[in-house]
């Protein structure tokens, strides 16, 4: 069964094909073979310094053995829902002595 891609990689792979379709057109590259991280740079219309950043990530995480991670997934845990309930539970308290 073919895999459902989503439509951030629908839309670079829409990029390239059309980078790669104005090069058959001119019959020569837009941009010089030697050029790789701006040529990838170009094709996914993303700035090469983006380009070297994710390079880097990805020899990084080779290196190591672990997977390439999206920046900015991981959001700040609260203290958690049991302090909360205390926090409750301490003022009812409070407020039971109050009444006595």
């Amino acid at each position: 069964m073919p895999k459902t891609h989503k439509s951030g990689k629908r839309e670079l792979v829409l990029k390239v094909k059309s980078f790669c379709g104005r090069e058959k057109r001119n019959k020569e590259p837009i941009i010089p073979l030697e050029r790789v991280r701006l040529r990838v740079a170009t094709m996914t219309d993303i700035s090469e310094k983006t380009v070297s950043k994710i390079t880097r990530e990805s020899e990084v995480a080779a290196s190591t053995a672990t997977e390439i991670s999206t920046p900015g997934k991981h959001f700040p845990r609260e203290k958690g829902l049991s302090w909360t309930i205390l926090s409750f539970v301490h003022y009812v308290i409070k407020f039971m002595n109050f009444m006595l």
